[in-house]
């Protein structure tokens, strides 16, 4: 899931249904296709990960309404991430962590998704991203059925359990690259065949390649807020 802000006057923002909407700040859902139409040179952009969202409220489907990811965004107080962050990176960077962890991230449940097969599934799939992740197989170590697990991770999750392993891959190639790593190697560590595949996946999800990512905007781990 996405949350963006406009830094500096409202965006217009579209969906997959090409509707249009004029926002400070928007919640998107995972694997919901989007588009900015015009807005401000400067914005902030924030992945957060599926599990944060098992609260059903915040687990909305790609399918959602624009003006609903709009709403969602209003009822976290995402809206006042604009003012504190115009002043980025410095007391910017200060002022969206505060304001996320006093006001935004109560209201989108933190806790880890609740049934333990997911709970379990979450441990293992980090250590295990180099290679080739399989439902079936996953499934009979946990000891719960496929159609059992496949349901209870989107339920717990808000995507299917394919959606959720690229999202791991695609923070683990960023990470390893935020390390210097060569965007080759990055992409084989998190388990992509190539640089190529990820570049597929990254432009598929993003809609640009990764390489714009690198020229055009300011990455910083920070691994404060989870």
């Amino acid at each position: 899931m996405q949350i963006l802000v406009a830094l500096e006057g409202p965006m217009v923002l579209a969906d997959g249904r090409a509707s249009q909407l004029a926002c400070d700040a928007v919640v998107i859902p995972s694997c919901a296709p989007h588009a900015i139409v015009h807005g401000p040179t400067r914005g902030l952009l924030l992945y957060l990960s599926p599990e944060w969202f098992a609260d059903p409220t915040w687990v909305m489907s790609p399918s959602a309404e624009l003006e609903e990811w709009v709403r969602l965004s209003r009822i976290a107080g995402v809206d006042q991430l604009g003012v504190a962050s115009r002043d980025w990176p410095r007391s910017g960077l200060e002022a969206t962590r505060s304001i996320m962890t006093a006001l935004c991230l109560p209201q989108i449940n933190t806790h880890i998704a609740g049934h333990p097969a997911v709970r379990e599934l979450m441990q293992l799939l980090p250590d295990r991203l180099d290679g080739p992740l399989r439902l079936t197989a996953l499934a009979g170590e946990i000891g719960i059925s496929v159609d059992r697990l496949a349901h209870v991770i989107r339920s717990d999750l808000g995507v299917p359990f394919r959606s959720y392993v690229l999202n791991l891959r695609l923070h683990r190639t960023y990470q390893l690259l935020a390390t210097h790593r060569t965007l080759t190697d990055a992409a084989h560590s998190a388990g992509f065949a190539d640089a190529a595949h990820f570049s597929r996946v990254f432009r598929r999800m993003h809609g640009f390649a990764p390489i714009e990512l690198v020229r055009h905007t300011q990455r910083i781990l920070d691994d404060s807020l989870i």
